[in-house]
């Protein structure tokens, strides 16, 4: 339903689901010898829909209600750990490539769940993982760092408000890290006044700042699972 809000959006799926139509029907003109064979490429999908799409799939502008039916699980300061259901997006995606005329079953499947550009944020044959944390850090620490398994290469991170945020990776994991950076430090050289000349470093100093360079507390938790 949400795309039927969207009626730019919208427009632009009936055009290309017309113009798609078109093509299957001047491919099958084409089978009969005694009509002029047409030449017919495929619509490709339009950028505005594969924006829309693919933000929609990385839950940007995305009702909270849909990843929060109840109540309960809008739990402040705290951080869920879950794997999604590839099965939900597919259904998802189905479900916006169903407003306005047919789409045929095997053009959904050729053109829209094999597209480039979707496939960079969804694969069906891939597994995903995340977080979704609810927490007033994510306001008040905006360079707060998250790690899983002491990773930060994530498939993609979504902002859905200022206390709440997707973390989404495509490898399992079992350790969670939160922490700030460290303090920016500042270096530089002593001057002699006596000898006239500045004092030069040691070999050593690059090991000694990094040794007593004060170091932001890392909080760890380990799931009660052997992984997601």
């Amino acid at each position: 339903l949400m795309i039927m809000n969207d009626n730019k959006v919208l427009q632009e799926l009936k055009k290309w689901k017309n113009d798609l139509e078109i093509h299957h029907l001047l491919k099958e003109q084409n089978q009969y010898s005694y009509l002029p064979a047409l030449v017919t490429q495929p619509p490709a999908v339009p950028d505005l829909l594969l924006n829309y799409i693919t933000g929609l799939m990385q839950f940007r502008n995305f009702p909270v209600y849909y990843l929060l039916p109840h109540p309960d699980l809008s739990t402040e300061e705290s951080i869920k750990y879950f794997k999604i259901d590839n099965s939900w997006i597919t259904a998802f995606l189905f479900g916006i490539f169903s407003a306005g005329p047919q789409l045929r079953l095997t053009d959904f499947e050729e053109y829209i769940m094999q597209n480039k550009v979707l496939k960079n944020v969804f694969d069906y044959h891939a597994s995903y993982y995340g977080i979704l944390m609810h927490s007033q850090t994510i306001k008040n620490w905006p360079h707060l760092v998250i790690e899983l398994n002491e990773s930060s290469d994530f498939h993609y991170i979504t902002t859905i408000n200022d206390t709440l945020r997707l973390y989404i990776t495509d490898r399992k994991f079992s350790d969670i890290d939160l922490y700030l950076k460290h303090e920016n430090a500042h270096f530089g050289k002593e001057y002699n006044a006596e000898e006239n000349q500045f004092i030069g470093l040691k070999d050593d100093s690059v090991q000694l700042a990094n040794e007593y360079l004060y170091r932001q507390p890392k909080l760890r938790m380990h799931l009660n699972v052997s992984s997601v």
